[in-house]
């Protein structure tokens, strides 16, 4: 399955950099031919995820401390083949087919920040990495595709377990005129204003696939953006003089989209 999706990946990365020679009908063909692909990656993966939470909720029996803390550990990356998968299809419709479908919707920071969570408490406990939370209830709703979104934070959460140095993952939000601002910080391995402000380019992890670093980063700081202002928000990277680096999604809230 695996190979499967690398070799889906490649092959949408040919077709997008052969879009100039090809006709607007043959590409729009492909990127539909890769999307259905990438649709029947996620049936076997769904089921996958839930057989092993079936395991962990005891349907089929009580576990060993060793087995539940193994399942536990398939679940999450089960999980984020999952996400992988839908990254791929995203990236599809909006580099190939002109035609992503979103479905945004009034939804509570909080939850997206919990579910997101989630998707990397196992990875962070094993690896012994504190994830300090300090984004209270009272945020106003935004208007943003709760699972792209989801989806989205969570990728930002193990690139920040991949780039962590040392130190907790922090998690804050602020409110700023018709935005709310979801932060991960963290204090990250060395890196040049000029080389984050590249890691921003949709196409960087594909440009340094040499890099032993740049490996298992999915689809990188440059897709979470791209599908953040796809949605009418924003993705930000910044980093201070103290080494620390902050990734800050910014969302629109309900009540400034509906006073336009």
């Amino acid at each position: 399955m695996i190979y499967f999706l690398l070799g889906a990946a490649l092959g949408a990365g040919l077709a997008a950099m052969a879009g100039m020679l090809i006709s607007r009908r043959a590409r729009h063909k492909i990127s539909r031919f890769l999307a259905f692909a990438g649709h029947e990656m996620n049936t076997p993966a769904t089921a996958l995820r839930l057989t092993t939470m079936n395991f962990l909720e005891g349907i089929f029996g009580d576990l060993t401390a060793d087995q539940k803390s193994w399942l536990e550990i398939m679940n999450e990356q089960t999980g984020r083949l999952a996400f992988l998968v839908g990254e791929l299809r995203d990236f599809i419709h909006l580099e190939m087919g002109d035609d992503l479908a979103l479905r945004l919707q009034p939804s509570k920071a909080q939850e997206i920040v919990s579910e997101a969570q989630l998707s990397i408490k196992r990875g962070l406990e094993q690896s012994g990495i504190a994830l300090e939370n300090g984004i209270s209830g009272n945020l106003p709703e935004v208007l943003i595709d709760p699972d792209r979104t989801i989806r989205v934070l969570s990728s930002l959460l193990f690139y920040a377990r991949k780039f962590r140095k040392e130190g907790p993952l922090v998690l804050s939000a602020f409110e700023e005129d018709q935005w709310v601002h979801l932060v991960c910080r963290f204090k990250a391995h060395p890196i040049s204003p000029q080389d984050l402000e590249k890691s921003l380019d949709l196409f960087y992890p594909a440009q340094l696939a040499h890099s032993p670093m740049m490996q298992s980063t999915g689809f990188g700081l440059g897709f979470a953006r791209r599908l953040m202002q796809a949605q009418g928000g924003d993705m930000i990277a910044q980093l201070n003089s103290g080494g620390e680096l902050s990734l800050t999604l910014r969302l629109p809230q309900v009540e400034a989209h509906h006073g336009r």
